[in-house]
């Protein structure tokens, strides 16, 4: 059975709680953070966070380039 070392992770502009990261995965995550609507990159190999704004939909299908 797999035993998960759970880490929250926070925005680093509101400190609000946006995921919680469970110790496996190893590719980058993304999450839109809820309190300053900015998209939330967490990469685990290097433990950093990073942020940027919301980009714009150019398409119908919500696609963001």
């Amino acid at each position: 059975m797999l035993k998960f070392n759970y880490k929250d992770i926070y925005c680093p502009e509101c400190k609000t709680k946006v995921m919680q990261y469970d110790g496996i995965t190893k590719t980058p995550q993304v999450v839109v953070c809820y309190g300053c609507h900015c998209h939330i990159t967490y990469y685990p190999e290097t433990d950093s966070v990073t942020r940027k704004h919301t980009v714009e939909r150019k398409t119908s299908s919500g696609k963001r380039f």
